[in-house]
């Protein structure tokens, strides 16, 4: 492989990275959101 080939496959796959982070990113606080929801919904159940 040359050089440009594997710095082109580097890149893509630094942007696919960073790109799953911010989702990964996006469900934790979802999850978290939901989590509270669930609780206050609990909470009002007592």
């Amino acid at each position: 492989m040359n050089e440009e080939l594997i710095k082109d496959k580097l890149e893509t796959h630094n942007t696919r990275l960073n790109d799953h982070s911010k989702r990964l990113d996006q469900l934790e606080q979802g999850q978290a959101e939901f989590r509270i929801e669930i609780k206050n919904l609990c909470d009002s159940i007592k």
